[in-house]
């Protein structure tokens, strides 16, 4: 591969953890300086780029949403994760890079709530499955040393969560396996998912989680564009196939902007703001936790 070719994957690196490492401005100056400076790449390839720019500002990293979720008030609960136990029962390539995004995911949520001894375990497991998967140099020996001496500091672990699935989705592009970098992000976003509606009450739902799962209506279907760029069927076809019958129920879903009351600053500057509300007509929430618990586990 030419420099520029490699540029452009590294800028394609999982949007799920790259959209958590910066504010969207910056990165989305330093993307459009890309695109514009790349001349001598394959059209197909420009496009690709443009989707994942998109799916960069649109999807929540596990990240992001399990920090959202503590701050809605939600309480940990281990039960509503993927138990490490399960890790023997990934046996193909597509099974486990399913369940590393899974168990990126499960680790992000305990990193979260500070559940150390969980971070651990889930994080032994992404370990493993990052063997199976030819990304050994990624998690390291070395790397394992500076997450247990840093499992106290969640943001030093963050960092180095980051940095190394950086460098892991790169590898994976790099030997010919981008399908599989699609599969680490939908197995997080489903996991992230299953998390989110798993803490719903639906007889009496918090207003802060319903807006939560709304907010994943955008996503889904720049998730969906993003896995079906690869044009890959034998990996991704049953899994975009599955999300694409989730979509249809958040279709469903209305989405009401409210304005906001005027604000003047100390310095006498007014805003004008407006609120996103979402509608669940009917039984239409309950039916999206039951799909996205039924997707879950079909392929988690």
């Amino acid at each position: 591969m030419n420099l520029i070719f490699n540029k452009l994957l590294a800028l394609l690196i999982f949007p799920l953890v790259f959209f958590s490492c910066g504010s969207k401005d910056s990165g989305n100056s330093k993307l459009d300086e890309e695109v514009e400076s790349i001349t001598n790449v394959d059209p197909k390839e420009k496009v690709r780029f443009q989707r994942a720019k998109i799916v960069f500002f649109s999807l929540p990293s596990p990240m992001e949403t399990s920090r959202i979720l503590k701050k809605s008030g939600a309480v940990y609960n281990k039960r509503i994760l993927n138990s490490p136990a399960n890790k023997n029962g990934y046996q193909t390539s597509k099974e486990k890079a399913v369940g590393l995004g899974v168990f990126i995911a499960d680790l992000s949520f305990a990193n979260a709530f500070d559940q150390q001894q969980d971070c651990l375990d889930y994080f032994s497991v992404v370990r493993e499955l990052s063997v199976d998967l030819a990304l050994s140099n990624v998690f390291t020996a070395e790397f394992i040393e500076k997450i247990e001496a840093n499992i106290e500091n969640e943001d030093s672990v963050l960092k180095y969560l980051s940095e190394s699935y950086w460098q892991a989705n790169n590898d994976l592009k790099e030997d010919g396996r981008e399908s599989f970098a699609a599969l680490v992000a939908a197995g997080a976003w489903v996991e992230g998912l299953h998390i989110a509606t798993s803490l719903i009450n639906v007889s009496n739902p918090d207003p802060e989680f319903v807006n939560r799962v709304g907010d994943q209506k955008s996503s889904l279907k720049q998730l969906i564009n993003y896995m079906d760029s690869f044009k890959d069927p034998k990996n991704l076809k049953e899994l975009i196939t599955d999300l694409e019958a989730l979509q249809l129920l958040f279709d469903e879903i209305q989405v009401k902007h409210e304005r906001k009351e005027k604000v003047v600053d100390e310095k006498g500057v007014a805003t004008v703001g407006s609120k996103k509300t979402y509608v669940f007509p009917n039984d239409l929430l309950k039916r999206i936790v039951e799909k996205s618990h039924e997707i879950r586990n079909k392929h988690a």
